[in-house]
């Protein structure tokens, strides 16, 4: 299993079956999901999962935000001094940012 892997499984299990069909996985822990064994790359390491879910509304994502925190994600909160996205969520000990695919919900894409 590969660094990239040991960060998206265990989210994808929380996120359960019918989450995981609304979701895509996104940033630099998919790399080398598309890589195979015979290309020769330097991956650098990520920290966190990023995926993108489609919601219509603000509203929408808090909905789906209380939906998360009753599969174990929680909003992570940043230490003083650090700065995290407000979009940022941990899960088994491992962040987590949960963006939505319209700019306008959150102010950003």
């Amino acid at each position: 299993m590969t660094e990239h892997e040991a960060l998206i499984l265990p989210i994808a299990h929380s996120l359960g079956e019918d989450l995981l069909k609304q979701v895509a996985f996104v940033g630099g822990a998919t790399v080398s999901l598309h890589l195979d064994d015979a290309q020769p790359i330097d991956i650098s390491s990520t920290k966190d999962v990023d995926f993108i879910v489609s919601v219509s509304s603000y509203y929408g994502y808090q909905q789906l935000s209380e939906e998360l925190g009753r599969r174990g994600f929680k909003l992570s909160i940043p230490e003083k001094g650090d700065e995290a996205p407000m979009c940022r969520f941990e899960c088994a000990g491992i962040l987590v940012d949960v963006m939505p695919d319209k700019e306008d919900i959150l102010g950003f894409s």
